[in-house]
């Protein structure tokens, strides 16, 4: 997301010329030069947006979505505003207003994830960085793949290994040992809840692991 805003400069476009403009026509609803440049500036606001969503897959889109930025980098800002401009075109200073909170609360957003970038450099938290001629190969194995259980998830990674060594084998002659160079976390946690087996006629059984 942060990379998106950087490339697009969305947030810029927002405030400014767009919020401005905005307030100027609220100001003065009949002056055709603020007609224009709001215009204008919508224009600029979808091009910028093009910019921020390309490259933008359906798991990118999810993980976003997951951190809660849907609203912020995902949905048509431009489509938004012709909108909000229309439902108040007799006060369009409601519009103006509207706009202002709806740009403030994405710029906290923005800023929290500034803070938690520079938080995770501080604490030493940073991707590895990848030397002359390497390349990382990432792989996202979905619960429903392996269905929570332990059994699942273990028969999920001797097929991608198996994969890998095959695949190696093709392109160097030999198969290689995939080694682990990122994973979620940084140390693994698996947690089982374990579902005790109730009895009427005695003690309760030992129960199943989920």
């Amino acid at each position: 997301m942060r990379r998106m805003e950087a490339s697009s400069g969305i947030q810029g476009i927002l405030q400014d010329p767009i919020a401005n403009n905005l307030q100027q026509l609220a100001a003065s609803p009949g002056t055709e030069q603020w007609q224009t440049a709001l215009s204008e500036s919508l224009t600029q606001l979808e091009a910028a947006q093009e910019r921020a969503l390309s490259g933008i897959g359906p798991e990118d889109r999810e993980a976003i979505g997951e951190l809660g930025g849907s609203r912020f980098f995902l949905d048509n800002k431009s489509e938004y505003i012709k909108q909000l401009i229309q439902n108040n075109a007799a006060t369009l200073q409601v519009a103006s207003n509207e706009l202002q909170a709806k740009n403030q609360e994405r710029a906290s957003f923005i800023n929290g994830l500034e803070a938690i970038s520079t938080n995770m450099h501080a604490m030493g938290i940073n991707i590895p960085p990848l030397g002359e001629g390497e390349a990382e190969l990432g792989i996202k194995i979905p619960r429903t793949a392996f269905s929570n259980t332990l059994e699942g998830l273990q028969a999920e990674l001797r097929l991608l290994n198996r994969i890998i060594r095959a695949l190696s084998e093709v392109a160097s002659g030999s198969p290689d040992v995939a080694e682990v160079r990122q994973i979620s976390t940084s140390d693994p946690l698996f947690v089982l809840y374990q579902i005790p087996l109730i009895r009427t006629d005695g003690p309760s059984l030992a129960g199943r692991w989920t």
